[in-house]
């Protein structure tokens, strides 16, 4: 069991990785630490192609995040989050200050909704890949122009790309690979300004020329 308090924000507030824990459900408790800014329950680290690992953690609800309301920095890779469907949208975006959101391999499923205000405005980073999300891109991300780095290869987004994606400011890394319905005209993509861009993967996709 390992808990490291180095804080990377301030030197006054806590750092806590829980990665190495021993643990099978994550306590509620943790909602207390209102002035928590970094918070890592993940339990692997890996890319989202690169080896299955398990789900050691579990978590079936998430409503005392919307305590966390320091929280800036978020890591729930390879958390079992099964049991909470579409809810972790809606609680997610509650957390105002948030810059980094990682859920990769957490058995989230089915659509991705729109949250009905987007209060997160700060998110900068969001990786959801390698669940099984049976949906449509969602387009609410067009909507968070301080976005640098969007990851949902590896799921089963349908539907066309949004042009959108090339006029958000700040985008540098977009994977939308291994969604092997997702659909778009490269052409029409590239047309787009994509003023920061370093990164775009749409490989295994219907995309054409």
């Amino acid at each position: 069991m390992s808990i490291d308090l180095h804080n990377p924000y301030s030197p006054k507030d806590s750092y806590k990785n829980w990665s190495s824990m021993k643990l099978r459900t994550i306590p509620s408790s943790l909602g207390n630490l209102s002035n928590l800014q970094y918070l890592d329950l993940s339990s692997k680290r890996s890319d989202c192609i690169g080896s299955e690992g398990s789900n050691d953690l579990s978590i079936d609800n998430i409503e005392w995040m919307t305590d966390l309301v320091s929280l800036k920095y978020l890591d729930m890779n390879y958390v079992d989050l099964s049991s909470i469907g579409s809810q972790w949208v809606e609680v997610l975006n509650k957390l105002q200050v948030l810059n980094e959101l990682h859920l990769d391999r957490c058995n989230l499923i089915g659509s991705i909704p729109s949250p009905r205000f987007i209060n997160f405005t700060l998110l900068h980073v969001i990786t959801i890949c390698s669940n099984q999300f049976n949906s449509l891109f969602p387009e609410w991300l067009l909507n968070v122009s301080n976005l640098g780095t969007i990851d949902i290869s590896n799921n089963q987004l349908h539907g066309r790309i949004p042009l959108g994606l090339g006029e958000l400011p700040n985008l540098q890394y977009l994977d939308l690979s291994l969604n092997l319905n997702l659909q778009g005209n490269i052409s029409e993509l590239l047309r787009k300004s994509w003023k920061k861009i370093e990164v775009l993967k749409l490989s295994a996709t219907e995309i054409q020329g």
